[in-house]
């Protein structure tokens, strides 16, 4: 009788901590659901979850033009259609829906990191992973990663559960959502092997194989989109994939800075190798064995990234067991609230990155938003609506592709990215993304090089033919609208 009521109590305690974290989560985010489109939102998930809405939900590549999807599965776009329908089909609705999808991962990683060590472990790793920079941005993005993740704890909660039709169900979306899902199913093959020691049998094959099922469909979807498109992935993808030992080794070093170091996260990651030095040999192999399936999903994901195209969200799918395995640690050598308190105030200068613009890792991306929102508004105001010819680049020409972005009220723009003649307004931001895909990433965004020259004549000459009518500078991002004499 007092082991129920003890432990009735400590389910009560749990729920409410749970309750005030999803609260103050909650309230802290809905003020960001009417945020415009940014980035990769303008250029693919947004464009696609528009399309999805204005002609119907779909799975199959062919139905959507190819530019817009990237090749990527379409499942985030069909799930996040549908729902975003139901409630008004607008940029709110749909940040909303991606905000309860961020709460449920935040639940799930709480069951998860319970089943893997226990109740505690389960509400430090939430209550931490809700305030990592990287997830506090993402939670009411238009991007894929928050859905990925949850869908891949849920497959990882009910592996561990052995519950199959659960964990095929979640499988299957997740393997239909984006391609980097492969890491759950490496880390479960590889879980596999080393349960049975690193020795190959039949029936190890066999186990890898019935927890492989759902990339089926993955498969499927390839399938079909070479018959429908001509190709198996999309080409532009594959050319930024490398095997080269200089960018293997520099991807992996950039991958091993952004999961264990960046944003605050050195901390942790010093708290758990303090940790590991004071304990036995035999406390770390037990300490080891209960964070296994972390452990090697995790290694999984650093492997794929270091061939991958480099950007750091792509971590959001292995974050939360980067904090279910830190925490399983750290828990074993008495660390306490308090630590975890001083831990939230020394990270809170993490959360918006002032040096680094153009990501959307950390709240930094509001400060871009507001910028090109004040440049977009004063464009409108000097075009009042009339069809002029603006040259632009990437994010600020998606930007004016459709009112339904967020940015302008001005529909009639004629958009180009190549300078010429016909050009009268010049929209003009700094482009410091550049810069990081150039040396790591490799990739040539073919921007026509005559603008910098023709931006640089009219900042310093006053006979110059092009004139300078806005400039506004905030932090480092800067935006400037130019009127030609054509």
């Amino acid at each position: 009788m007092n082991f129920h009521l003890r432990n009735n109590k400590g389910e009560y305690k749990t729920t409410t901590v749970l309750s005030i974290l999803l609260s103050i989560f909650f309230l802290l985010k809905i003020i960001h659901v009417n945020i415009p489109l940014f980035h990769d939102e303008l250029g693919v998930y947004g464009r696609a979850l528009f399309h999805m809405l204005n002609n119907g939900p779909q799975l199959y590549p062919g139905g959507i033009d190819h530019y817009i999807t990237r090749g990527h599965p379409l499942f985030f776009a069909f799930f996040l259609s549908i729902l975003t329908k139901l409630g008004g089909g607008t940029i709110i609705a749909a940040r909303c829906v991606i905000l309860l999808t961020s709460i449920s991962l935040l639940l799930t990683t709480y069951f998860l990191g319970k089943e893997i060590c226990g109740k505690k472990t389960g509400i430090l790793a939430s209550v931490t992973l809700a305030f990592q920079p990287i997830f506090f941005a993402q939670s009411t993005l238009i991007l894929p990663e928050i859905l990925l993740s949850l869908l891949g704890m849920l497959c990882l909660l009910f592996y561990l559960k052995k519950k199959y039709l659960y964990f095929f169900f979640f499988a299957t979306l997740m393997a239909l959502t984006k391609e980097t899902s492969v890491v759950i199913f490496a880390g479960i093959a590889i879980h596999e092997w080393y349960k049975d020691k690193f020795k190959i049998s039949p029936g190890l094959i066999l186990r890898i194989v019935k927890w492989s099922v759902p990339t089926l469909f993955f498969l499927a979807f390839l399938i079909v989109q070479n018959y429908q498109c001509g190709y198996y992935l999309y080409p532009y993808h594959t050319n930024l994939v490398s095997f080269s030992i200089t960018s293997i080794l520099l991807r992996l070093a950039l991958n091993i800075i952004a999961i264990f170091l960046d944003q605050g996260r050195f901390m942790l990651t010093f708290a758990i190798i303090i940790a590991l030095m004071r304990m036995t040999k035999e406390e770390r192999v037990e300490i080891f064995h209960k964070i296994s399936v972390p452990a090697v999903v995790i290694m999984m994901m650093l492997l794929f990234s270091c061939i991958n195209y480099f950007m750091p969200r792509y971590f959001l799918l292995v974050l939360p067991l980067m904090m279910i395995a830190f925490f399983t640690i750290v828990e074993s050598r008495g660390y306490t609230l308090k630590h975890l308190a001083v831990y939230f105030l020394l990270t809170l200068p993490f959360q918006c990155n002032f040096f680094v613009f153009r990501n959307d890792d950390n709240m930094g991306y509001l400060i871009v938003v507001e910028n090109i929102k004040k440049s977009i508004a004063e464009l409108d105001r000097l075009t009042e609506g009339k069809k002029v010819r603006v040259f632009a680049q990437f994010p600020e020409i998606n930007a004016l592709d459709f009112p339904e972005n967020g940015y302008t009220n001005n529909p009639n723009y004629q958009l180009t990215t190549v300078y010429s003649d016909s050009v009268e307004y010049i929209l003009k931001s700094g482009q410091e993304y550049i810069i990081l895909d150039r040396y790591i990433n490799k990739v040539d965004y073919n921007l026509d090089q005559s603008i910098d020259s023709i931006v640089q004549d009219a900042m310093i000459n006053n006979d110059s033919k092009v004139e300078l009518l806005y400039d506004r500078k905030l932090f480092f991002n800067r935006q400037r609208i130019f009127k030609t004499n054509n």
